[in-house]
């Protein structure tokens, strides 16, 4: 079922009479469009720095007993990773 009366070009990368028919919706909560983006522009820098914070504490490990926080840390951050990679593959498989 097809809304509007847009014609779907097969060649073009980006049909911007979507986005032309799309956009009064948006602007009515603006607000809440622009707080989305920037939480998914964090979310995507926090999961791009992740592997150089891994890095950071796994060469900070040298065996010192001083060392037990940043052990925990490491493990705390690999298990939150992990637990978020999981949660994400079980959310996307219930869809």
């Amino acid at each position: 079922m097809q809304h509007g009366n847009y014609q779907p070009d097969a060649d073009a990368r980006i049909n911007w009479q979507i986005i032309r028919h799309l956009t009064p919706y948006l602007l009515e909560s603006r607000y809440r469009v622009t707080l989305a983006l920037v939480f998914l522009l964090l979310a995507k820098g926090a999961v791009l720095l992740i592997p150089f914070l891994l890095k950071q504490l796994v060469d900070s490990l040298d065996g010192q007993p001083s060392q037990a926080l940043a052990s925990a840390l490491l493990a705390a951050i690999v298990l939150a990773y992990g637990a978020a990679r999981f949660s994400n593959v079980f959310f996307a498989e219930l869809r």
